[in-house]
């Protein structure tokens, strides 16, 4: 797997990974907090072609670009942060049931 090579200091924002219940079986993913610096795209692109999951990047509410992942992948997009040295462990923050 290639790295993924960010400028920003990795320890001045905390990324936020929840859940969402689509219906009565299906789930989306949702991370947010990233600075606008990081490249969205392309680590998007990563969890979709590691986990192969679709997904997309929308606006929420206040503007912000947060990744959006089809199925539970809460646990494998924090494992993918931390071994691709994305985000640091204690920064990584889980939401949902």
């Amino acid at each position: 797997m290639n790295s993924i090579d960010f400028d920003e200091k990795k320890d001045s924002f905390n990324v936020h990974i929840s859940i969402q219940q689509r219906n009565a079986k299906k789930n989306i993913t949702i991370v947010s907090g990233f600075p606008d610096t990081y490249d969205l795209p392309k680590i998007l692109k990563y969890i979709k072609k590691i986990y192969k999951c679709g997904g997309s990047l929308v606006k929420d509410k206040t503007e912000n670009t947060v990744i959006q992942v089809s199925g539970d992948q809460r646990q494998n997009i924090r494992a993918f942060f931390i071994e691709c040295d994305v985000v640091d462990e204690p920064n990584i923050i889980l939401h949902g049931f």
